[in-house]
């Protein structure tokens, strides 16, 4: 009677063993599921971030482009603008050589015109 005692007392515990055995790996793997979607979770911010990263870096090249476009753009009608002037000065200058010119002529023709009146006078 003792016997058969102790070995069902032997048996339970083994059963109880088994179940904690049971119990234990059962956690583990809950352990290991969580660890996984864990890790997933991890790549997938990694990969967010380094689709991030790229976007900014696009958004900054893009960026720098414009800028550089418009300085470009800036600058050749800062050119533009300068040609122009310098063409309108060199008409102003044709212009005032003109004028002058005409001076002279109008200047030469009122003398010949006095001359040939004297000329007529003395005649």
């Amino acid at each position: 009677e003792a016997e058969r005692e102790r070995l069902m007392q032997e048996e339970e515990e083994a059963r109880r063993r088994e179940e904690e055995a049971e119990a234990e790996r059962e956690r583990l793997r809950q352990d290991e599921e969580e660890a996984a979607r864990r890790q997933k979770e991890a790549e997938e911010a990694e990969a967010e971030r380094r689709r991030l990263e790229e976007e900014a870096e696009r958004a900054r090249a893009i960026e720098e482009e414009s800028r550089r476009a418009a300085e470009e753009a800036a600058e050749a009608e800062r050119d533009r603008l300068m040609q122009e002037e310098e063409a309108a000065r060199r008409r102003e200058e044709e212009a005032e050589a003109e004028r002058e010119r005409l001076r002279q002529d109008e200047e030469e023709a009122a003398r010949r015109q006095k001359e040939a009146e004297e000329a007529e006078a003395e005649r």
